[in-house]
């Protein structure tokens, strides 16, 4: 989770932002300021003084007095961010070892400064304690120190099912789904790693819990199971011990019901759930396009990804989208369920014949972790999405981030 700290500046050359100055005269001056930097930008260098004056004569007249000059200050937010990438090559192979010298990140398309960088495969490349500190001109109230993700990944399996298969974009999704479940359960059997939680969910005609975060094979081999039973009936199975807990964040019966009425709704109250448990979340989204209702009818195009995968970024979570739809099959939905990926950092898998490819996949990805810090400065009370684009110095290296955060008010205490 981000960390804020706060900084208050007087105007000086680390001064970025100013705020307009109140009080008798001030407006004047403030003025007086502004067409003063547009006659700059136009190149135009005016001679007059910015000083207020005083009496009825001129500029060089005798009963000019000398005031004191205006001094603007402002506050300023400074943020530190922190985000997960993952590094390979063009085959898919992790990258490890890298540090701060070898990444690069742009919010809003200015670079900003990266402060820290930990491999989650190995140590750190910086000890926190070695953190370079802000000008000293910057008075800074340092916020609580974050705390660690645990070791291990948490991941959310989603299983969306369609009620009616109507068209040739449907057909087939019913065997692609078993053939999905199946993989899973290889996978829970063999590709968990220590540490991993693994959450169940399902949805029809709504969102259905089945099980909270767990580690147990067994419990995971059932939930899984029961996900495949359309028009099943929540589980809600309670966390194990050493994972975290997402129920005790979800809506219950009714306000569930009505707040997950679409795929789309259902993935973004979840993300709002798992937006309270620390650390990245990996969504696994066995699907045919975020898109659909549950009767298999085209819903609203890639614009609604866009607003979920925002909701996505602002609560840590990457997703991973597998595309129930037959290998061979071009459908309209499709680019919903990469446009999701893309731009929550994660990868799209759309023509794989047998699932345990992607998953495969996925779990080579994540070995090439890293967390990324960097520190942006906001003028206070400003919110908002801010866009992100995180490289590698070296041309050859893929990055998969995020693309994206939004910046929220200040909590009390760290302002």
């Amino acid at each position: 989770m981000p960390s804020r700290l706060s900084t208050e500046v007087a105007p000086g050359p680390t001064a970025r932002t100013a705020a307009r100055p109140r009080g008798r005269g001030a407006g004047a001056a403030w003025l007086l300021l502004s067409a003063l930097a547009s006659s700059q930008v136009a190149g135009r260098a005016p001679q007059e003084s910015l000083e207020p004056r005083t009496g009825t004569g001129t500029a060089q007249g005798p009963d000019r007095q000398a005031e004191p000059p205006v001094i603007f200050r402002g506050t300023v937010d400074v943020v530190e961010i922190l985000i997960e990438v993952a590094v390979t090559d063009r085959r898919g192979t992790p990258i490890l070892g890298l540090g701060i010298a070898d990444f690069l990140v742009e919010e809003d398309g200015v670079q900003v400064e990266v402060v820290h960088v930990e491999s989650l495969a190995g140590p750190a490349s910086q000890s926190l304690a070695e953190l370079p500190m802000p000008p000293a001109t910057e008075l800074v109230r340092p916020a609580p120190p974050t705390p660690l993700s645990p070791p291990g990944h948490n991941y959310l399996l989603v299983l969306h099912h369609l009620l009616y298969e109507s068209d040739r974009s449907t057909l087939g999704a019913k065997s692609r789904k078993f053939a999905a479940v199946r993989d899973l359960r290889r996978w829970i059997a063999d590709g968990l790693e220590a540490g991993d939680c693994v959450a169940v969910l399902a949805y029809d005609s709504r969102l259905k819990p089945v099980q909270d975060f767990s580690d147990d094979r067994a419990t995971l081999d059932r939930a899984i199971r029961q996900a495949l039973m359309e028009r099943s009936r929540a589980g809600r199975q309670q966390a194990f011990p050493g994972c975290p807990s997402l129920w005790p964040h979800l809506p219950t019966g009714g306000v569930l019901r009505d707040r997950t009425t679409s795929i789309s709704a259902g993935l973004a109250t979840l993300a709002q759930a798992a937006g309270r448990i620390e650390g990245r979340k990996h969504l696994l989204l066995f699907s045919l396009g975020v898109g659909l209702s549950s009767g298999g009818q085209a819903g609203p195009g890639p614009t609604d990804s866009l607003s979920l995968s925002q909701m996505l970024n602002a609560n840590q979570i990457t997703a991973y989208t597998m595309d129930l739809t037959p290998p061979r099959v071009r459908h309209a939905m499709e680019a919903t369920l990469q446009s999701l990926a893309r731009q929550t950092g994660g990868r799209y898998f759309g023509r794989s014949i047998a699932f345990s490819v992607p998953l495969q996949a996925i779990g080579a990805q994540l070995a090439g972790s890293y967390r990324i810090a960097f520190r942006s400065r906001h003028p206070a009370g400003m919110t908002g999405y801010r866009t992100l684009e995180v490289r590698a110095t070296e041309p050859s290296f893929r990055v998969s981030s995020p693309r994206g955060y939004i910046v929220r008010e200040p909590r009390a205490g760290n302002r």
